[in-house]
């Protein structure tokens, strides 16, 4: 019983972070293309979710701020999560994890994003991507 309570908790968490990476893909190619401003490169003093102080000053468990991987808002440990996720998988099979932050508006984003947007872009991908392919195998079934 613990067992399939677990690994329902680790497909749970596999597919946040399978969201989560297509999040990362699609804010950076809107952001090469200059759809989306990017934060000033001056250090940030205060979390840009919660307005706390990063200084030596703030209360305890606040820490220095970081960015979020997705939005690069610079926020505090009290309002980001920090995920491991798989950055490469080498030819011998070696796993690269790398624990990333995320602010907590980027992980809700992630939870309420629709599961069939992120296979139709997958489809988008795939048929520019393969022009041998027809438009028929990518076709979804009516309902």
């Amino acid at each position: 019983m613990a067992d399939s309570f677990l690994s329902a908790a680790g497909i749970i968490d596999f597919a946040y972070i399978k969201k989560l990476t297509w999040l990362m893909k699609n804010k950076a190619v809107s952001q090469q293309n200059g759809l989306e401003s990017q934060t000033g490169t001056a250090r940030q003093t205060r979390c840009e979710n919660c307005d706390k102080s990063f200084t030596k000053f703030a209360l305890a468990g606040v820490g220095p701020g970081a960015p979020c991987h997705i939005c690069h808002r610079v926020v505090c440990g009290k309002c980001s999560v920090v995920k491991k996720m798989t950055v490469d998988v080498s030819s011998t099979g070696s796993v690269k994890k790398c624990s990333l932050r995320f602010c907590l508006g980027c992980m809700l984003e992630a939870k309420e994003k629709s599961v069939l947007e992120l296979a139709l872009s997958g489809v988008e991908t795939t048929s520019e991507c393969s022009s041998s392919t027809s438009e028929s195998e990518f076709a979804l079934p009516r309902i």
